[in-house]
């Protein structure tokens, strides 16, 4: 697993969160289980699938990439592949967890998950999980991992004054 760091600043943080949390095409029934809609479902927001741009924001976050891509390079020495396979962004609040699960199963699949909440302290919980590593996202940080890795992004332990916003990339070799 591979830590990008500070892709995101506060001021960009702060404007896309307010903007992201006024957009009205989220939807209420995301889990990491499709078929079991009564325990661990969360919002989800889908931005591009397959080559299909779903959403405004598909532009937005294609641009992001770009920036992950270089910092990885810099900060960690990796390259990462720039074939978007989707972007999906997820919300949760308060004891909105899902189960461990996998986000592609081929072993080419890269995912970056990043934390979009402007702001987010440790004792409100959130980590992401896989395998033994335990990360605690900062704000404009974002996780890579192979996409066939069992893995689980925890949402809050308590009431938070934020959603927990993250993007969920899935980009292939």
């Amino acid at each position: 697993m591979l830590l990008v760091n500070d892709v995101l600043g506060k001021v960009e943080l702060e404007n896309l969160y307010s903007r992201l949390i006024n957009d009205e095409s989220w939807y209420l029934s995301r889990g990491s289980k499709p078929t079991d809609l009564t325990e661990g479902t969360f919002l989800g927001l889908d931005v591009y699938d397959e080559n299909t741009i779903k959403e405004f924001w598909a532009g937005y976050f294609e641009s992001v990439l770009f920036r992950i891509i270089d910092k990885c390079r810099d900060q960690n020495g990796v390259e990462l592949p720039d074939r978007i396979k989707r972007i999906h962004l997820v919300a949760k609040q308060e004891n909105a967890n899902v189960s461990f699960h996998t986000d592609h199963n081929d072993p080419r699949a890269i995912s970056l998950i990043g934390l979009l909440t402007p702001t987010w302290e440790t004792a409100w919980g959130g980590e992401f999980v896989c395998g033994d590593e335990v990360v605690n996202h900062t704000p404009g940080s974002f996780v890579c991992i192979r996409s066939n890795q069992s893995h689980n992004g925890f949402g809050p332990n308590q009431k938070t004054p934020y959603w927990r916003i993250v993007v969920n990339y899935i980009l292939m070799e």
